[in-house]
């Protein structure tokens, strides 16, 4: 959990966790799956602009050639006051080159 400074006298507690899992031949698996929450916790006094949020996602993760070369798919799922309809969602697919 860390603090987070967003101005004069206002702190919010942020926390996150992850999770990745690979198949049991791990050592030369190609997929991996992923999980991940996290969250937003503004002070209640004194009074601040922060609002609480939360978030849960996860996807799946393909590696043609390690991470030089990867493909990410994942949906993450929003909600909280912080939001201006409360929640929102969002599906995302990255495409990783290193050279």
């Amino acid at each position: 959990m860390n603090e987070a400074r967003t101005g004069p006298a206002q702190t919010a507690r942020v926390g996150e966790s992850s999770l990745a899992v690979r198949p049991v031949r791990a050592a030369h698996a190609r997929a991996e799956v992923v999980a991940r929450t996290a969250g937003v916790r503004p002070p209640r006094s004194p009074p601040t602009s922060l609002g609480r949020l939360d978030e849960v996602g996860g996807g799946i993760n393909y590696y043609f050639y390690r991470h030089a070369l990867k493909l990410q798919l994942d949906y993450v799922h929003t909600w909280g006051p912080a939001l201006p309809t409360g929640r929102g969602d969002l599906l995302r697919v990255q495409l990783q080159v290193m050279f």
